[in-house]
């Protein structure tokens, strides 16, 4: 498991949206990959098409497409 951290500015409104864009947005090459991960937000699942409000101190994990049989 990667663990980065990085302070945002504490005013500033974050969502688990304008988490994504900030990655893709770091992160170009990966862009392609991140629309389709999922989020979790403090052990908590954010299904497609929520969007929720993060917190300082908020637990954010990016969890890869999985597939099996």
């Amino acid at each position: 498991m990667l663990e980065l951290s990085k302070p945002i500015n504490e005013d500033a409104h974050v969502t688990t949206d304008t988490l994504r864009q900030a990655l893709c947005a770091k992160y170009p090459r990966a862009a392609q990959f991140l629309k389709d991960i999922t989020l979790a937000v403090n052990l908590e699942y954010v299904l497609e098409g929520d969007v929720r409000d993060l917190a300082h101190g908020d637990e954010v994990a990016l969890i890869p497409p999985i597939s099996g049989g």
